[in-house]
């Protein structure tokens, strides 16, 4: 995949990560998270997922 592909691609999973956490399903939200993360670091991202991990402990 290229560069363009991958942001994309972590835009949605992104957006599907915002989705599953408004639903309540932390745990799905969480693998969108870090395969976004995968795709394209950010620190916000980074932030998030962490914020999301704590709601599942």
């Amino acid at each position: 995949m290229n560069i363009d592909g991958d942001i994309d691609e972590a835009a949605l999973k992104k957006t599907q990560a915002r989705v599953e956490v408004e639903r309540g399903n932390y745990q799905r939200a969480i693998e969108h998270l870090e395969e976004a993360q995968y795709l394209q670091p950010q620190p916000h991202v980074a932030k998030y997922l962490e914020q999301v991990r704590r709601m599942v402990k």
